[in-house]
C-alpha cells in the first residue's frame, strides 16, 4: 500500500508544471542519489501514513523544495553559511496570526498563494511542522531580495510585529555583525510597517 502510494506521488509531482524546475532536480543528476524524488515521496508517506494523498502530496512537494533551495545555496552560493540562512528562516517559520498588510510584498505575494495551496489541499491548521517547511519558500524569496546571509546578519523584527505574538521571535545580531535596518533591506527601500510598499518589487 505504501509503495503504491509513493508511486502515486512521484507520478503526480512529475506532471506539475509549475514546479518542473525543483522536480527536475531531484531526478536528474542529483548529488544526494539516484531517486531523490522516490526518497522525498517515502518520507512524506512515513512522516504521516494517516494522511490524505493530497495532504501527503503538499508534504512531498514541501520537502522538494527544501531539497531544492539547500543544494542551490551549497553550489551556487558557497561563500554563504547554511547555518545562518536556517537561523534567519527560524526567526520567521510559525506565523500563525499573521497579517499580510505587514510583509513585504514580495513576501506577501508568495504567502497568499501558499496559502492558496493549503485551503486547496485541505491541509489542517495544526499541520505546524509542515507550515514550517512550506513557509521557507516564501524566506528563500526574501533571502534573494536583500542578502541578510552575505553581511551575516539577524533581522530585526519591528516591523512585522502588528498583530504577531513578539514571544515567537528571536531578534538580534550575529557575533560581530552590525544591527541591520530593515527597511534598508526591503525592496525599494521601502517600510511595510509604515503601510508602504516596495517600490519594485521582483519575483
Amino acid at each position: 500500500m505504501q509503495d503504491r502510494r509513493i508511486n502515486r506521488l512521484k507520478e503526480r509531482l512529475l506532471v506539475q508544471t509549475d514546479e518542473m524546475p525543483v522536480i527536475r532536480h531531484l531526478v536528474e543528476d542529483n548529488p544526494r542519489g539516484d531517486d531523490m524524488l522516490g526518497e522525498v515521496c517515502r518520507a512524506a508517506v512515513l512522516l504521516h501514513p494517516s494522511a490524505s494523498f493530497e495532504q501527503s502530496l503538499t508534504l512531498a512537494r514541501t520537502m522538494a523544495y527544501i531539497v531544492y533551495i539547500d543544494d542551490y545555496l551549497e553550489e551556487e552560493h558557497p561563500e554563504l553559511d547554511l547555518a545562518d540562512y536556517r537561523r534567519v528562516c527560524q526567526n520567521f517559520l510559525l506565523w500563525p496570526n499573521r497579517d499580510l498588510s505587514q510583509m513585504p510584498l514580495v513576501n506577501a505575494t508568495v504567502t497568499r498563494k501558499i496559502e492558496e495551496q493549503f485551503r486547496e489541499d485541505e491541509v489542517p491548521e495544526e499541520w505546524t511542522a509542515m507550515r514550517r517547511l512550506v513557509w521557507e519558500k516564501s524566506i528563500w524569496t526574501m533571502l534573494q531580495e536583500n542578502q541578510w546571509l552575505k553581511h551575516h546578519e539577524r533581522v530585526t523584527l519591528d516591523a512585522y510585529r502588528p498583530g504577531i505574538d513578539p514571544g515567537l521571535f528571536v531578534s538580534g545580531r550575529l557575533p560581530g555583525a552590525e544591527e541591520p535596518d530593515l527597511r534598508s533591506h526591503l525592496p525599494g527601500g521601502a517600510c511595510c510597517a509604515a503601510g508602504q510598499r516596495p517600490a519594485h518589487p521582483r519575483a
